[in-house]
C-alpha cells in the first residue's frame, strides 16, 4: 500500500535517549530533537502479556521527508504522537523513488506517556 502524496497530516516529536537530571541524580530519559509532519499508516497490532495482564499495542508505518535531522535517526530513537511514545522496531529506511523521497519508520507503541 503506497502513501498518498501530500498527506503529511500527523505531527510527531522525534526523540533521542539521553541522561536527564531529576533533581537528585542523572537518569535515562528522552530529549526532543525535532518536530515533523508524517503520513501514518496503521499496521496489524496485537497483544502481549506483561505483569500478569494483557497489553495491547499499536503499530504504524510512518513516512516523513528526509532532512539533516531525520537522516541521523537510528533504531534507538523514538517518536511521540501526542503524549504516547512509540519505539522503532527496525532501523529507519530511506525511500528514494521517482514519485517521492523520504524516510519510512516502523514504530510500535510502548504504552508509556511522554511529555
Amino acid at each position: 500500500m503506497a502513501f498518498e502524496a501530500g498527506r503529511l497530516d500527523v505531527r510527531v516529536t522525534l526523540l533521542r535517549r539521553t541522561l536527564v537530571h531529576d533533581g537528585l541524580q542523572k537518569v535515562d530519559g528522552w530529549e526532543a530533537i525535532g518536530t515533523r509532519y508524517v503520513s501514518r499508516r496503521p499496521l496489524p497490532g496485537g497483544e502481549r502479556g506483561e505483569a500478569d495482564r494483557r497489553q495491547s499495542f499499536g503499530r504504524f508505518s510512518l513516512w516523513l521527508r528526509r532532512d539533516s535531522v531525520t537522516a541521523g535517526l537510528t533504531a534507538a530513537d523514538a517518536v511521540a504522537m501526542g503524549s504516547v511514545r512509540f519505539e522503532m522496531t527496525e532501523p529507519p529506511r530511506e525511500v528514494d523513488s521517482a514519485r517521492r523521497r523520504g524516510m519510512e519508520l516502523l514504530v510500535e507503541s510502548t504504552g508509556e506517556a511522554w511529555s
